[in-house]
């Protein structure tokens, strides 16, 4: 890969937290560096396996027209390009990305999710619940789901909820309403981690927001990148 981006810079265009400016300039970095088109489109098959493999389970709520309309636009401008990523790399993903993806029923898992695994040795004890959407609904699912989890095996299982995008703002200790809430949850778990991306901490910061976290949350270079190499370690992920 060309040294021009770094690792965290790759993820930024993965996650979709690069400007429609820096995404055009990147693409065209791709056409000219094939290792850098390599890497990209790696973790492009790998966020898209993960992605596609809940969309049948539970299908998204349906929002506000305008902020629907809006939410439509930004993902069809991703989509596009991350679709003329995909074209140009097809070929780099191999068998086990086709492999339909999924894993038995978990303990304290509640219907209507569907966890998968990546690894060829898989730790059920290990789990990545994600979220993607400031919707409050969303958040609190993950919460109770966190704690129906542990209950079953607090000794043993590791529960990490990791935030993007607008999931951030339920990090953030000036916004979100969950604060007590997370920090009782730390207390009770020493084995339950809050991650932020680092990505969208710098998107947010470059549009004039301050960003303060939550004492409990850690943040990570790229939400993805985390996702991606927990599974890689053997973890188990739930998109919330």
């Amino acid at each position: 890969m060309t040294d021009v981006y770094s690792r965290e810079y790759l993820n930024a265009f993965i996650d979709g937290e690069l400007t429609n400016e820096e995404r055009l300039e990147f693409m065209r970095q791709l056409e000219q560096d094939a290792g850098l088109k390599a890497e990209a489109c790696e973790l492009r098959t790998l966020k898209e396996m993960v992605r596609t493999s809940y969309l049948e389970v539970k299908p998204p709520m349906r929002a506000h027209p305008a902020y629907g309309d809006w939410k439509w636009l930004r993902q069809a401008i991703a989509a596009g390009l991350m679709l003329a990523c995909g074209l140009i790399c097809g070929w780099l993903a191999n068998d086990r990305y086709h492999q339909p993806p999924g894993f038995e029923r978990l303990a304290g898992l509640p219907d209507g999710y569907r966890p998968v695994a990546l690894a060829r040795q898989v730790d059920p004890d290990k789990l990545v619940l994600h979220v993607d959407t400031s919707d409050r609904a969303v958040f609190d699912r993950a919460l109770v789901i966190a704690e129906s989890l542990l209950a079953h095996d607090p000794r043993r299982r590791s529960v990490e909820i990791v935030v993007h995008s607008g999931g951030l703002d339920m990090l953030r200790a000036d916004i979100t309403p969950y604060s007590e809430r997370i920090n009782r949850l730390a207390r009770q778990h020493t084995n339950v981690a809050f991650v932020a991306c680092g990505n969208t901490v710098a998107r947010f910061q470059r549009e004039g927001k301050t960003v303060v976290l939550v004492p409990e949350a850690r943040v990570v270079p790229s939400a993805v990148g985390e996702i991606v190499n927990r599974m890689q370690q053997g973890w188990v992920y739930i998109k919330i």
